[in-house]
């Protein structure tokens, strides 16, 4: 109760360094991301009915599609990835990535 008794009676003084604190780190975070989608960047091709890509080397990849914002242009876009057999690798949705390979 004294913890909570100390944060009300201080909470104008504790408030603006928290505030600031947040704030820049918000600014760093998104900067990084901003960066490491530039530097991880393999290749941007534009949307089409069906596209062959070839990858040189075997490895994890993270496919994003870019769209104009605000818009639901590209809602129903469904994609598949298969192997030079024919064969379709399993692949997951995700919202953000959580190595930071964008």
């Amino acid at each position: 109760m004294v913890f909570f008794d100390f944060l009300y009676r201080y909470s104008l003084w504790i408030s603006p360094p928290f505030f600031v604190l947040g704030v820049a780190s918000l600014i760093y975070f998104i900067k990084n991301v901003i960066r490491l989608r530039v530097e991880k960047q393999i290749l941007t091709v534009p949307l089409a009915a069906q596209q062959y890509i070839e990858f040189g080397e075997a490895g994890r990849v993270v496919l994003c599609i870019d769209g104009p914002f605000f818009t639901r242009r590209f809602a129903r876009t469904n994609f598949e990835l298969r192997t030079a057999a024919g064969t379709p690798l399993k692949g997951r949705s995700t919202l953000l990535s959580q190595e930071g390979s964008l």
